[in-house]
């Protein structure tokens, strides 16, 4: 089932004088609000109310933008179509509607394959979306970086703020046995939505401790 953002041309009473509207050719723009401080893709638009009417008969037909619809007709798409008159007691603004992001994931993700590589760089679509790593090879900047001392093992990395990703530290003795490690997390930078976190590990004896960062989708 479709999903749809829906958003009204009413002037939010004013505090928007210049608000925008969708037209005729700007089916598939991006949708973007803001989270947090944060721009992000929430849909893709995919229609817009109207035509609208001048008469129940069907005629005068036009497209707009209108603050209030009241007074004009709407067709119910039937087969005949009927011309319904626009009524209420508050101004009905015509509006657009954008699919949502959200509602279509799984589809998103059957056709870009979080385990592909569309760059051809050796690094899987979603570690490269989650390390925000943006290079030509499989090292460089998002690369998480290891380092040891004073009875710990630390590991920095990369992290995007968003509720879509889990990023989950591991330990192993050997590499080959690996498990969840309790780390302390220290955000040490901050660029937009990304952090650079340092995690590290209480490792007092100095006995070998390897670790690795694992990346996965709730």
């Amino acid at each position: 089932m479709n999903q749809y953002v829906h958003a009204t041309f009413d002037g939010s009473k004013g505090k928007t004088p210049n608000e925008g509207h969708l037209s005729s050719g700007d089916s598939g723009g991006a949708l973007f609000i803001q989270d947090n401080g944060f721009w992000k893709l929430a849909g893709i638009h995919y229609a817009v109310d109207g035509p609208f009417y001048t008469s129940a008969s069907g005629a005068g037909a036009f497209v707009a933008a209108l603050f209030d619809t009241r007074g004009f007709f709407i067709s119910d798409d039937g087969n005949p179509p009927a011309y319904n008159l626009v009524t209420g007691k508050k101004p009905v603004p015509s509006g657009f509607y954008s699919t949502r992001v959200s509602s279509k994931l799984d589809w998103i993700f059957s056709v870009t394959d979080p385990a592909g590589d569309a760059d051809g760089n050796g690094v899987s679509n979603l570690l490269q979306y989650a390390r925000d790593l943006n290079s030509p090879a499989p090292t460089g900047v998002g690369e998480p970086a290891v380092a040891a001392g004073d009875g710990f093992v630390t590991i920095t990395y990369l992290k995007i703020v968003t509720n879509d990703l889990r990023y989950q530290v591991e330990q192993s003795p050997d590499q080959v046995s690996w498990t969840a490690a309790t780390t302390q997390d220290e955000v040490v930078a901050t660029a937009e939505n990304i952090q650079t976190i340092q995690a590290s590990v209480s490792n007092p004896s100095n006995e070998p401790l390897y670790l690795r960062l694992q990346i996965s989708t709730p």
